[in-house]
């Protein structure tokens, strides 16, 4: 009888047991429940606990696609500055002296920054290429986008004399880049016409370097063609006209 009872309570305690099952292969580990009542856990790469797991996206940190740089070669253009210009090695900047046009700034002026070249060594005027132009003197061959090559300007040079010509007689006398253009006026002695070189007038104030040829001009304010004067240079001043109304000097 007690063999017998001990036979039955073995039996039942294998029938019993913990149906829970572990399994370790390689350091991957399974565990969970079928649906048949076993438990199957979830399985984890890795083979050592702690180990990183490894997306599955992959890249280099820093590095981006073809794309424009900007400031070389041809992305000089960009540049509004001299110094900006400058210190890329790859441009150049195009200085010149601006002639005398609306806007217009006297000395060296920044015009343009363009892909670094060789150039002509020769001094070249150009034009801008829309209305209301402006116009520059550059000392080499390399000209701009939105410039052309043009001839010999016929208009002085930014504030050669804008400054001159605003200026009174006794302020033109006295700035030695100055030059005071005088006049003798025609006048009516006893019915006849003549020049009194004796009590000349002042005219207008021009540029100290002016290049006047060396002869009498005679001239007329604009507009006003019965006042007349004799310069003792070729000059015309501002707002005057050559008149041919030649006469004798006063005696």
């Amino acid at each position: 009888m007690r063999l017998t009872s001990l036979f039955i309570l073995i039996c039942v305690g294998l029938a019993c047991g913990p149906d829970k099952t572990d399994t370790e292969t390689d350091g991957t580990t399974t565990s969970g429940t079928a649906t048949d009542g076993t438990t199957t856990a979830a399985r984890t790469t890795g083979g050592e606990s702690g180990a990183p797991t490894t997306s599955e996206e992959t890249g280099e940190t820093g590095e981006t696609g073809p794309g424009t740089t900007t400031g070389l070669g041809d992305g000089c253009e960009v540049f509004t500055q001299q110094a900006e210009c400058e210190q890329d090695p790859d441009c150049m900047a195009v200085v010149g002296e601006a002639f005398d046009f609306a806007g217009c700034m006297p000395g060296q002026t920044f015009i343009a920054c363009i892909p670094a070249m060789p150039c002509d060594s020769v001094i070249t005027n150009i034009c801008q290429d829309k209305p209301g132009q402006e116009v520059y003197k550059i000392p080499d061959g390399c000209i701009p986008p939105g410039f052309f090559g043009c001839g010999p300007a016929d208009f002085p040079m930014c504030g050669d004399f804008t400054e001159c010509e605003q200026l009174p007689q006794q302020g033109c006398i006295a700035n030695p880049d100055c030059t005071a253009i005088m006049g003798a006026a025609h006048m009516d002695v006893g019915g006849e016409i003549c020049v009194d070189f004796g009590a000349q007038v002042f005219l207008a104030c021009a540029q100290g370097d002016l290049a006047c040829p060396p002869v009498i001009s005679t001239v007329c304010p604009e507009g006003q063609p019965d006042m007349v004067f004799d310069t003792p240079s070729g000059c015309i001043p501002a707002g005057f006209v050559p008149c041919d109304m030649p006469a004798p000097e006063c005696q």
